[in-house]
């Protein structure tokens, strides 16, 4: 076999080769057998492939001189030295095909989350559609299993697109099973992972700018949440003016001051984004932070406030708001 196998890419963008395959459990028995392979991305980022035998040999020596002759008629004349052999090799059944599901992990949990798997012979590939609290995440499952269900595999896969993306769990356009190029990340000292991103709205065709927020919880759950910032007109992140302030100042590591900057940008679009020191915490736990001053006696205290800038305003009661010294 060829260190560097000769390759030919189609218009289409599938990509044309051959190779040889030793002896194995076929119906070609002991012999070395030269295959010529199509393989193929589709627009969900799941690879396809289709193989097509072209001759059977008891040694390797001459299934290399196949191979040759192969290659050099695919470097020469490309699909047309296949001759009718590159139109049977697009017509043969996909290795790779899988089948659909959608489903909630952890099952009985709350929050949740829910994945669409493709299942094949090879093996399953999962994207993640969206996570939360269990009503949410139920209800998208149902959406996604209805489209699917109803409508068949291409909008069964449009409606887990719509949710990943509406979720934030996908970059708007970003194939649901392909690695994605993420917007910028902050990750605070909490291990809160903070963003800003384009994303579609419950209006299908209309997109807004979303401020995300997501964290990995003790029990392996993740909780995420997000607030509108302004509406766009396309799913073109360079039509979202803001953004690039915004993540300058994810960048710097100032959290404080890119919700303060969003909430403005949503309140000048009337948006509902929550004043900064208002959102909730994803993971309701106090830290501490100490002031001095007077008591009702005008003795000096100490003030202690439930707030902590990265997980959120903690609600009453207070504990201990004048300790006397």
């Amino acid at each position: 076999m060829s260190d560097n196998p000769t390759r030919y890419v189609d218009e289409d963008g599938s990509t044309y080769s051959a190779e040889i395959v030793p002896p194995g459990d076929d119906a070609l028995g002991a012999q070395y057998h030269v295959d010529l392979v199509r393989s193929s991305t589709d627009a969900r980022g799941l690879d396809h492939e289709q193989r097509l035998t072209v001759g059977g040999y008891p040694s390797w020596m001459e299934a290399e001189e196949h191979l040759a002759q192969v290659e050099t008629a695919l470097e020469k004349d490309s699909l047309t030295g296949w001759g009718e052999d590159a139109a049977r090799l697009r017509d043969q059944p996909d290795r790779n095909a899988v089948t659909y599901l959608a489903v909630a992990y952890p099952p009985d949990g709350d929050p949740t989350a829910v994945y669409l798997l493709a299942i094949g012979e090879r093996g399953v590939t999962g994207a993640r559609i969206a996570d939360g609290e269990r009503e949410p995440v139920e209800a998208a499952v149902e959406r996604v299993d209805a489209a699917f269900a109803l409508e068949g595999d291409d909008a069964g896969l449009v409606a887990a697109q719509v949710e990943a993306e509406r979720s934030g769990s996908r970059t708007v356009g970003t194939p649901l099973f392909a690695p994605e190029d993420r917007p910028l990340r902050h990750v605070d000292s909490g291990g809160t992972t903070h963003w800003f991103d384009v994303a579609e709205t419950d209006d299908p065709g209309t997109h807004e700018l979303r401020y995300f927020r997501e964290l990995d919880m003790p029990d392996g759950a993740t909780r995420r949440d997000s607030y509108p910032v302004m509406p766009l007109p396309d799913d073109d992140p360079d039509s979202a003016w803001p953004l690039p302030g915004l993540e300058l100042y994810l960048q710097k590591g100032d959290v404080y001051m890119a919700q303060q900057f969003a909430h403005d940008v949503a309140d000048a679009y009337d948006r509902d984004f929550p004043d900064p020191l208002d959102i909730p915490a994803l993971y309701p736990r106090p830290e501490y932070y100490f002031g001095y001053g007077v008591s009702e006696k005008n003795q000096p205290s100490l003030d202690k406030e439930r707030y902590s800038p990265i997980f959120g305003r903690i609600a009453p009661p207070w504990l201990h708001p004048c300790l006397p010294i």
